[in-house]
């Protein structure tokens, strides 16, 4: 019997903080997807457990969505591989991943 192989695990998974996080973290999902990058989005929870989420989907790279950083029209994106964490302007996110990613 042949099976297929399992699908590629999205590499980029977003988080938010609250309600309002929340929805700039799906918009940002929409707008990655749209442009061909594997993204997924927690469910909820506290931080800390939507960086367990993230650990157990084996992403390569987090995008922490917080209100500090939405009103300088910036996300965090947390290279997991790296280890490390860089601020990065919201219109150049897309970008920055599809390059990391390539």
């Amino acid at each position: 019997e042949i099976a297929p192989p399992p699908l590629p695990k999205p590499p980029v998974f977003i988080t938010f903080m609250d309600e309002e996080t929340r929805r700039a973290a799906v918009r940002l999902l929409v707008e990655l997807r749209a442009a061909g990058i594997g993204t997924q989005i927690a469910t909820g929870g506290s931080l800390r457990s939507q960086l367990r989420q993230a650990n157990k989907r084996d992403a390569s790279f987090v995008i922490i969505v917080g209100a500090d950083e939405l009103a300088r029209n910036e996300v965090t994106l947390k290279d997991f591989e790296a280890g490390e964490q860089k601020p990065v302007a919201l219109d150049a996110i897309s970008g920055r991943l599809k390059a990391r990613l390539s």
